[in-house]
């Protein structure tokens, strides 16, 4: 499994603690209908959803580096992440990214049940670390450095 079944666990988990808490659920799957969740189905606008949520959630096991981390950063919405693989890159990178290790449920549900505020749209740090680190100017950039390398 990639990891849904540790965000539905422990969003259940910390609903108990906080019935304010909803969660929102954008994908293929078998729909689910319970209390505090909203199963949306499949999106092929995954960006209006970024700019509509308070925090996006990516619980995947084996995260190399994730496109749709990097389409969250682009939005500037708030992260909950495992910091497995590559994903450890983002390990401090901005107040507004909040990790968890997958082998460790605990961490992921105390930080739903404890640590989310409401989405402050002008908190600008996920959208100024994408320009600044990840970006396809950015990759570019780095790309024109390594060619420049290989020719020296």
């Amino acid at each position: 499994m990639k990891g849904f079944d540790l965000i539905l666990e422990s969003f259940r988990k910390a609903r108990k603690k906080n019935k304010n808490l909803q969660l929102y659920i954008v994908g293929k799957g078998e729909k689910i209908v319970e209390d505090g969740i909203i199963d949306v189905g499949f999106s092929k606008d995954p960006i209006s959803w970024y700019n509509s949520v308070d925090y996006v959630i990516n619980a995947n096991r084996q995260s190399y580096f994730d496109l749709s981390i990097i389409e969250a950063l682009s939005t500037g919405v708030p992260i909950i992440m495992a910091n497995n693989f590559g994903h450890s890159y983002f390990n401090n990178k901005s107040p507004l990214i909040f990790t968890f290790n997958v082998n460790n449920q605990d961490e992921l549900t105390e930080i739903l049940a404890n640590k989310l505020s409401k989405r402050d749209y002008s908190r600008l740090e996920n959208r100024l670390l994408y320009e600044k680190e990840l970006s396809d100017i950015r990759y570019y950039d780095r790309f024109i450095d390594f060619i420049k390398s290989i020719i020296k």
